[in-house]
Formats: C-alpha cells, sequence, structure tokens
C-alpha cells in the first residue's frame, strides 16, 4: 500500500524531495499497487522498489542541483525548458516518498471477509 502524500517545501531543503507520505492517514486513503502470496514476498518487493528508486532519485537529485547552480551563474542557455523537467522530478520524488513509506498489510485489511452465508 501506498500512503497518501503532500507538499513538504521543508523537506525539499533537507533531501530534495519536497514531499511528505501521510502515514498516519486511514488505510482508506492509501493506495493499493500489488498483491502478494505472503508477507515476506511482499516484504521482499517493498524493499527492493524502495532501494531501486531511492538510487535513482540520487542520479536525479545530482542532475537537478548541477543545473540549479548553471542557472543562478546564468550559463545554462536552455534554462527555460527546464521547466518540464522540474515536473517530471517533482512527479517523481513523489513516487520515492510514496514507495520509500509504503506498507505490507494483510489482505483482511483492504478486503474485510465477508459473513458466512446462512445455513
Amino acid at each position: 500500500m501506498l500512503p497518501p502524500t503532500v507538499e513538504n517545501p521543508k523537506d525539499r531543503a533537507k533531501e530534495g524531495l519536497g514531499w511528505r507520505a501521510v502515514t498516519d492517514a486511514p488505510l482508506s486513503k492509501w493506495d493499493q499497487v500489488e498483491a502478494y502470496d505472503t508477507a515476506a514476498k511482499c516484504e521482499a518487493a517493498k524493499a527492493g522498489d524502495a532501494s531501486l528508486y531511492a538510487k535513482l532519485w540520487g542520479g536525479f537529485r545530482d542532475r537537478r542541483i548541477r543545473r540549479e547552480a548553471k542557472q543562478a551563474k546564468g550559463t545554462d542557455p536552455a534554462a527555460s525548458a527546464h521547466t518540464e523537467m522540474r515536473k517530471v522530478e517533482d512527479d517523481f520524488s513523489r513516487v520515492v516518498v510514496e514507495y520509500r513509506d509504503a506498507r505490507c498489510v494483510p489482505a483482511e485489511a483492504v478486503y474485510p471477509p465477508h459473513p458466512a452465508a446462512p445455513k
């Protein structure tokens, strides 16, 4: 399950992500993205996803820092073209936060058991 997120400018200065996962939101507000046969499989997938997204974000963040330094110095001839790239990076950073704070929950938490049919 992926948590809902909200923009968080304070985080942008710290980690560069600019988003915060609302981990105390009710489960009904979270998004189910996968289903696994066992908790162990879910936890392994979650750890792999979080690691992958963190590595990818590191590359995005480093490129963004270099690009913004060029823009601040006025040495970036394509500065106006970077608006779209910022949008992509912002969307991706939200996904990083979602997968970093994802949770594995039992099926019963998402799909409550149905009462048994009367006999």
